[in-house]
């Protein structure tokens, strides 16, 4: 029995230090916010998909609401044309200073084609944003 209590402790010190090390890596935080907002676009959740962007000054309803429905329809443009996403893979993120860098990431659609884009990111109070506008 003290055998099995020692082996699950250092499962779970193995399984703690290992997301520890993502927390460290400064790479981490913009990459997971880049999948999660791609994610929720993909789920067609443009409000959840607003909560990671950044549009600078024109931050109003009014500026927030003509971006998801340009969203809309290139979403629905794309769909049509190579179907839905089938994978969100981030490449690499290149930081330009501590609080701006730019995400590589690509996209697999359902039609096997792949696409390929980057898009700048800021932290804003802890928090990446996806800049809309620069």
């Amino acid at each position: 029995m003290k055998k099995l209590t020692s082996y699950i402790f250092l499962a779970l010190l193995a399984t703690l230090v290992g997301c520890k090390d993502k927390e460290l890596d400064p790479k981490y935080a913009p990459k997971q916010a880049m999948t999660e907002a791609l994610q929720k676009l993909g789920e067609h959740d443009y409000d959840g998909y607003m909560s990671y962007a950044f549009l600078g000054e024109d931050d109003d309803s009014v500026h927030i609401d003509l971006v998801k429905r340009l969203l809309n329809q290139h979403q629905e443009y794309q769909e049509h044309k190579k179907g839905n996403v089938a994978n969100i893979d981030v490449v690499d993120v290149k930081f330009i200073n501590d609080s701006v860098c730019t995400v590589l990431y690509q996209l697999a659609f359902a039609d096997s084609t792949k696409e390929v884009s980057s898009q700048k990111m800021v932290c804003i109070d802890g928090n990446w944003k996806i800049c809309i506008r620069n």
